[in-house]
């Protein structure tokens, strides 16, 4: 029987092919569209619909609490989870660098109310590792009041000042939801960082293609939502870290689910990637 199905699978025309994965996908997570800047995207969409609507944070806060009290292990953008599912490349990352560094203060930049943090706190040594959060103002606010086990920060250069004083950042899905991600990747980059750990970041699966502005579909079994992001182009992404006086260490493809670019009927695969920079000598 299975070898019918394989048959079956491999005899399909494309369209088809391309036609069911359409209707299973389309109540998914996707990209699409194409714009020219990041604005005229933002301005396509109802800003309640962005990732500062309130009754995003008010998600993502709830779940958060559940996490915190043990009713489950984690949250990633406000959906809870109940088994463990560790990343252990950027878990790897992590213990690599405290290796080398022997204390290390991480700054999770648009870290939510600590996400990562929650995900892998039975794993990392708080004793080693301290923990920050860089975040929107009213994210920064509600983990201020909501979230004791963690320092929140309006901006970079208030969490470097800090008694932290953080050496390793993080940037775990979040430089494609930035307007203009490089200049806010160099104006990060630029803060002289020990080491920086990439995660979760989409990449066009065309390594030679340049960086395309797009809106992510949030279905509403997640909570309903449409972002502006920028699916980067690997090449490019390379030759900037090299400019910015960077190496990578290593690489990895994360495993958690790539999510796919819809063009008419069809779809398209991304990739996400992570990397471990460290600070050219």
């Amino acid at each position: 029987m299975g070898y019918l199905k394989k048959a079956k699978r491999l005899l399909m025309p494309p369209i088809i092919s391309n036609v069911k994965y359409y209707l299973k996908r389309k109540d998914h997570l996707y990209y699409y569209g194409n714009y020219s800047t990041f604005e005229e995207a933002e301005a396509s969409i109802n800003v309640q619909q962005g990732y500062a609507a309130e009754n995003i944070i008010d998600q993502v806060d709830e779940a958060t609490q559940k996490v915190r009290k043990g009713k489950a292990l984690y949250e990633q953008d406000g959906v809870c989870f109940y088994k463990p599912n560790y990343n252990f490349e950027l878990l790897a990352s992590l213990f690599y660098v405290k290796d080398k560094l022997k204390k290390i203060n991480i700054l999770d930049f648009g870290g939510s109310l600590g996400s990562n943090y929650f995900r892998y706190r039975d794993i990392i040594d708080s004793n080693d590792m301290g923990w920050c959060i860089v975040e929107q103002e009213h994210y920064v606010k509600r983990g201020k009041k909501k979230v004791p086990e963690l320092n929140f920060f309006y901006n970079v250069d208030e969490a470097l000042s800090s008694d932290l004083s953080p050496n390793v950042l993080l940037l775990s899905g979040v430089l494609q939801y930035l307007n203009n991600p490089y200049k806010w990747f160099g104006n990060l980059l630029s803060k002289k960082f020990d080491y920086v750990i990439i995660d979760e970041t989409a990449f066009l699966k065309k390594r030679k293609g340049t960086s395309q502005i797009m809106l992510q579909h949030v279905p509403a079994s997640i909570y309903k939502a449409t972002y502006p992001v920028t699916v980067l182009g690997e090449i490019e992404f390379k030759k900037f870290i090299n400019e910015c006086k960077y190496e990578i260490v290593w690489e990895w493809i994360y495993r958690g689910g790539q999510i796919p670019i819809k063009r008419g009927i069809m779809f398209e695969d991304t990739i996400d990637k992570g990397f471990l920079l460290k600070k050219k000598i």
